[in-house]
C-alpha cells in the first residue's frame, strides 16, 4: 500500500493532480476494499467480541458503499468537469452546491471509518486475534489513513484551487 508523504502537491497542475488521485489513490483505495471485502466473505463472524460479529461487517459494507460512491462521483463527474474547463481555456470551478455535496459524502465516509476505528478499539492490537483477524484490523487501518488523506487532498488542493473561479458546475 502506497503512502505519499514525499510528494510536493502543490506543484502538480489541475490535470496531473486529478489524474494522480484517479490513477494511484483510487486504485489502493478500491484495492484494499476488495481484499476486505473477500476477507469478511471468507470468514464471516470472524471477531470473538459478540457485538464486533455483526456490527463490524455491516459497518464495512456502508464504508465501502460510500467509498464506491464518492469514488464514482469524482472520476465520473468532477475531473471530467475540471479537465474539459481547462481544456477550453477556463479557470476550473466548483458551485458551492456540489462542494457541499463533495464535503458530505467525505464526512459521511470518514464517519463509518471512524465507528469502525471505534468498534476496533482504535486499531490498538490484541494478543487474542487470531491472524486473520490482525489481518483485517491492519487493513481497516491502512484503509482510514488513506482515505484521511484522500480527504485531505482534494481538500486542501483542489477545493483550493477550483472554489475561487467564476464558471461553476452544477450537478
Amino acid at each position: 500500500m502506497r503512502r505519499y508523504p514525499l510528494i510536493n502537491f502543490s506543484t502538480f497542475s489541475l490535470t496531473e493532480f486529478c489524474d494522480f488521485i484517479a490513477d494511484r489513490l483510487y486504485a489502493d483505495v478500491q484495492q484494499l476494499l476488495d481484499e476486505l471485502q473477500k476477507n469478511f466473505d471468507q470468514y464471516p463472524g470472524i471477531f470473538e467480541e459478540e457485538d464486533n460479529k455483526r456490527l463490524l461487517p455491516f459497518l464495512f459494507l456502508q464504508l465501502s458503499d460510500q467509498c464506491r460512491q464518492l469514488l464514482r462521483l469524482e472520476t465520473l463527474a468532477l475531473f471530467p468537469h475540471i479537465r474539459n474547463q481547462l481544456k477550453n481555456g477556463l479557470s476550473p470551478a466548483i458551485s458551492p452546491k456540489t462542494m457541499q455535496q463533495l464535503e458530505q459524502a467525505q464526512k459521511v465516509m470518514l464517519s463509518h471509518s471512524w465507528r469502525i476505528g471505534i468498534t476496533l478499539n482504535f486499531y490498538v492490537a490484541k494478543n487474542n486475534r487470531s491472524v486473520p483477524e490482525q489481518i483485517i484490523a491492519n487493513d481497516l487501518h491502512l484503509l482510514s489513513s488513506l482515505l484521511q488523506d484522500w480527504v485531505n487532498l482534494v481538500q486542501n488542493h483542489l477545493f483550493e484551487h477550483t472554489a475561487t473561479s467564476n464558471t461553476t458546475m452544477e450537478s
